[in-house]
């Protein structure tokens, strides 16, 4: 199962650290039950907004569920994901909705970490 990250990038100047928090974050729960997308790491300077967009929308199709960060309704990309994800009828989840999902039906209903 593979999750993937949509938040706020363009406007935020920390968005790497910001990111790279909450799938650490997630990681430390589910570990290496799930796959954890972040669009943050895929760097290249030289891609245009547009195409950028674009290469995460192909990333996000081969996902199950896309996991909402803070802030993600103030960013376009993330809006743009989301309304992907809805299409292409994807489980949408905030990360705190993501992680009480993940101890009720995969983790077998237990609160533990691995």
């Amino acid at each position: 199962m593979k999750i993937y990250l949509s938040g706020p990038i363009s406007s935020d100047p920390q968005y790497k650290a910001h990111f790279r928090m909450f799938k650490d974050y997630l990681a430390s729960i589910v570990g290496d039950n799930i796959t954890v997308i972040n669009p943050a790491e895929m760097d290249d300077d030289n891609k245009s907004w547009p195409n950028w967009i674009i290469h995460d929308l192909e990333i996000l199709n081969t996902c199950d569920i896309l996991v909402t960060l803070p802030g993600y309704k103030m960013s376009v990309g993330a809006n743009i994901e989301m309304l992907f994800a809805k299409g292409a009828k994807l489980k949408i989840m905030n990360i705190y909705e993501l992680v009480d999902w993940y101890y009720s039906t995969i983790n077998g209903g237990t609160n533990e970490c691995n």
